[in-house]
Parts: C-alpha cells; structure tokens; sequence
C-alpha cells in the first residue's frame, strides 16, 4: 500500500489547546507493532520514511456515518478534512527526549511535494496506523472510524509542523496529538527511536571496529592520525552496477560530489554544495572547531605535498579515520567498488561541519552523506559513535 503525503499550510486550522500537561496515551504501540508494512521512502530526496502498521486495539470506533459499511465497501470514503478544523491538541510534557523540529520540518516537506506530485489525499483504512519519520521525528495517522477516510497531505504537514514547533522543550513538551473532534482519527508527533532514511539502517561503531590499521600522521607537524577500520558496507546490491565491478577496478572519483540535502542548513557553501548535510543535537560533548581545523590543515598540507586525490577501497579498509585532539572525522566508502577523493573537499567538509554545528548552533558535530549514498563524512568527538547508522 503507498501512502504519500505533504507540507505546511497553519491556516486552514484552528487548535484548540487542551490538557497541556497530559502525558503520552499508549493508543498504539507502533515501534512494537508485529503487523508492519514494507518501508517505502517519500520527498524530493527521497529520505522519509514510510510505512504502515495495524493497532487493533485501538480507543472505541465511531460509528457516525459508517453504520451501514461492509467489508468491501466502494462507495467514496468520507472525507476528514476541515477548511476551518478546531481539533483537540495537547503536548506530551515535559520537555526531554522530543523530536528536533527541524527534522520534523522534513516530513511536512516531503507531505508537500507528494500532494504535489502524486495526489492530494491519501486513503487511510480502519486501525490502519500510517507512519512517518525522519531521523529524531516520528509522526502516525491511526483511523480509529469503522471505515476507510481519505485525508489531505497538506493537513498532516500543517499539524506535523504545528505539533513540531508548539510542543518542543521551550514550551516544557516532547511531542504531542491531535485528536479529531468526532474522535475518528488523530495524528501524532513524536521521537523516533531508531534514525531511519535510506542510507541509516545497520551500525558502524569506528570506536571499538573489529579490524583497525596501523596509525600514521600527517600534516607539516605530523600531529594527526590516520588509520582504517573496517565498517559493514551499507548499499544492497543492484546487480546492473556489481556486474560492472572488477577487482582491479579503477577507483571512482568522487571530488565535488554533493551531499544529501538537508533543509536545516540555509548557507550556501560556495565550493562543494556542503549546505546539503546534517547537525547532531543538542549540544554538549561536541569536538573543538579550532581542533577539528587542525585536520582540515593537515589535509590541505598533505594535499599540496602528497597528492590532490586519495583512495578508499572497500572492507577491510573501507573507513579512513583522522583524529586530532578532541575531533575525529571518518570518511565510509559505501560503494560496490573504490572510490577517489580529493583531500581538499574533506578538509572543506570538515571546517564547515566544525564551525556550523557546534555548540553555538545547538550541536555536537555532523555528517554529508553523499547524494547517491555511495559514501559519507561525519565529524564528532574523540570518543563519540557513529551518529549514522547503515545498511548491513
């Protein structure tokens, strides 16, 4: 079953703030759901994730205008939208362990450019519970009524939106709902558990890996290390592009590749395109930028005295890792093959994550995962793991 969706438009609806300090109601348990979906992958970019899960324990059906529904009914479904909704809202308090909004700010966009793109409303079936989410964001739409309702995807991104934005640690909340006022459904807004997107299913912890290298240093005072860990590749196989594969192989160049984009970063990077990349929140516990700087110093040394472009192959040897201080950053090769790179697009990758995601922008590092998946940077402290999770 597809259900596509879409973004922002706080008009057409009227909140009406009840029981501001409620506590989260277990209506249905969807990270322990047994009856789940395949996972299909909604937006421009392709990064929210979607799915469907049946709550058959769901609060007592409504039966205003269902009285007369059968298994296989054909008759059009009701419509759930309001122009001018006064819904009952509430935030989950208190404040901890909510979902950034920002990343909350994702799936409405990708619930826009689906109503764009694909259709207006999707149709939701009885105790069927659709779910979305993206990285620390987890909003459902359960239909609690005795039939299928069809409802706009411009609607759940105004509420995802408003729920992200009202119920967040400054007004003392984590997340929130809406409940219809003829009780038929209700939408939530909550954190996710597990990060989720396309290249984030799987883990690779660079701290304790099972194979490392031996270090070296680099630099003009020889002061950062270097060395390789093995790390799960993540990409299933296509089949088109590993029948292409050689072992000898000549390594793919990668120099100028973009980033995933993320609509948090609102600067232009003027080289590389590195406004497309991610932060790790909130802050505390992040690498020193002025520490991380000495890394990117040592690569454009390296760069003017050993070599423009370096290699990645892939496992044993698919992760290269330099550490200075309190920064560490890794580049994962993800690819079926080996990969190239220029040592002066990581150093740039890595000045602008430092200083862009830091405290002072409510983080502690960040990531850019490559547009076609088939690699990523991340930058963190010394003794964080992996933020970024991967296929296995």
């Amino acid at each position: 079953m597809r259900f596509f969706y879409t973004a922002l438009l706080l008009a057409p609806f009227t909140f009406t703030w009840a029981l501001p300090g409620s506590s989260e109601r277990a209506i249905c348990d969807v990270d322990n759901a047994t009856d789940r979906s395949q996972s299909i992958w909604i937006g421009k970019n392709k990064n929210v994730e979607v799915y469907t899960v049946s709550c058959p324990t769901a609060t007592q059906k409504d039966t205003r205008d269902f009285g007369v529904l059968s298994p296989r009914q054909t008759s059009t479904p009701a419509n759930a939208n309001r122009k001018y909704f006064t819904g009952n809202t509430n935030c989950f308090t208190p404040s901890g362990g909510g979902p950034d909004p920002n990343e909350c700010h994702v799936i409405s966009d990708a619930l826009l450019f689906e109503s764009e793109n694909t259709g207006k409303q999707p149709l939701i079936f009885p105790n069927n519970t659709v779910v979305m989410q993206f990285r620390s964001c987890k909003t459902f739409f359960l239909n609690q009524a005795q039939g299928p309702l069809a409802y706009c995807r411009s609607d759940w991104a105004s509420l995802v939106d408003f729920l992200a934005f009202n119920c967040q640690a400054t007004q003392n909340a984590h997340g929130g709902l809406c409940v219809a006022q003829d009780g038929r459904w209700f939408v939530q807004l909550t954190s996710a558990q597990v990060l989720s997107s396309p290249a984030e299913n799987g883990f690779c912890d660079v701290n304790n890996a099972a194979s490392r290298s031996k270090s070296s240093w680099i630099g003009k005072d020889k002061n950062v290390e270097v060395y390789t860990v093995s790390c799960p590749t993540s990409r299933q196989d296509d089949g088109q592009e590993l029948q292409r594969l050689t072992p000898r192989q000549t390594p793919t160049n990668v120099c100028g590749a973009q980033c995933e984009p993320d609509p948090r970063m609102t600067m232009q990077f003027d080289i590389r395109g590195i406004s497309n990349t991610n932060c790790f929140t909130p802050s505390g516990g992040g690498p020193d930028p002025n520490e991380c700087n000495v890394i990117g110093d040592a690569l454009r040394y390296a760069s003017e005295n050993t070599g423009a472009i370096f290699p990645i192959g892939l496992s044993p040897n698919n992760t290269i890792v330099m550490q200075y201080r309190t920064c560490k950053t890794f580049f994962l090769n993800q690819d079926l093959g080996p990969l190239a790179y220029c040592r002066t697009d990581w150093a740039a990758l890595i000045d602008w994550l430092a200083f862009n995601c830091q405290a002072t922008q409510n983080a502690h590092g960040g990531n850019c995962v490559a547009k076609d998946q088939r690699w990523f940077v991340q930058l963190s402290d010394l003794n964080s793991q992996s933020h970024l999770t991967l296929n296995s």
